[in-house]
């Protein structure tokens, strides 16, 4: 019974971020006064030309080319937040409530440091040496000098910042097309380069997929989803506030897979992805 239940906690991660909306263009004619009615709806009608049309039209194009299944995705979606509303949030607040923050801190140190070699492997990958051997290095630190990952002497004692590298960036790297956007189950937003990077990210880099005994290896992987979702609470609320809360996860999922290819930010990484 406690295997199914970690392996049914596992599935539970939803993948949260922030980001922003599209940009509309206005027409840069002016309209000018005194002929009359018919005159001012005819200059009225100057400023959404054709060439305004052409704007919308090629922008809601190119959401229903990155969005084709956004039906089905709305209804996932709403699943999801359900799953998340009556089983993982509240687990999550019990652990935010009762776990010490230095504990709680050593904790998502450790799940952040065995990660490390996915990143090396990736950042190779990418042609990217020099990131690979400081991503080496800060596991190595970690693991010893940081007693197992559990502190992070690499960032604090020898300033390696940690960037996140995975098998969907490395795709986009080497030009793959992100494809559609979809909502997996359980599992959140992706697009199809990231579904298809998850895939060897399983397999070859995950370390937990390591572990023999079962066990050991679900309770790991159910605390590691744990201390992720306890780290998102705070962002409920700006959910909540969003008139449109599958747009809001959507663009802010795009935005920040775009950024982590074009390496703008340090973590690499979607926030808030699973």
């Amino acid at each position: 019974m406690a295997r199914f239940f970690l392996s049914f906690f596992l599935l539970l991660l939803l993948a949260f971020g922030a980001g922003c909306g599209g940009k509309l263009h206005r027409n840069g004619d002016s309209v000018h006064s005194g002929g009359g009615g018919a005159a001012e709806v005819a200059a009225g009608d100057e400023i959404f030309d054709d060439d305004l049309e052409d704007d919308f039209d090629d922008e809601f194009a190119e959401v229903e080319e990155k969005d084709p299944w956004e039906k089905v995705n709305r209804k996932i979606f709403r699943f999801n937040l359900f799953l998340d509303k009556i089983f993982l949030r509240p687990i999550a607040v019990g652990y935010d409530t009762i776990t010490p923050e230095p504990l709680a801190r050593g904790i998502s140190n450790f799940f952040r440091n065995i990660k490390e070699p996915a990143t090396v492997l990736n950042s190779v990958l990418q042609g990217e040496v020099g990131r690979a051997g400081r991503s080496g290095l800060r596991f190595f630190i970690n693991a010893t000098l940081g007693i197992g990952g559990l502190f992070d002497p690499a960032t604090s004692v020898f300033g390696l910042v940690r960037h996140e590298e995975d098998f969907g960036q490395t795709l986009g790297k080497w030009g793959v097309s992100t494809g559609p956007y979809v909502v997996l189950p359980v599992f959140g937003p992706r697009n199809l380069r990231d579904a298809a990077g998850d895939v060897p990210r399983w397999l070859v880099t995950d370390p937990l997929y390591q572990v023999k005994d079962d066990t050991a290896r679900w309770t790991l992987r159910g605390l590691d989803i744990l201390e992720a979702r306890s780290r998102l609470l705070g962002f409920d609320a700006v959910l909540e506030e969003q008139l449109d809360p599958y747009l809001f996860i959507r663009e802010s999922y795009r935005q920040a897979r775009a950024a982590a290819v074009r390496d703008d930010e340090g973590d690499g990484g979607a926030p808030f992805e699973e």
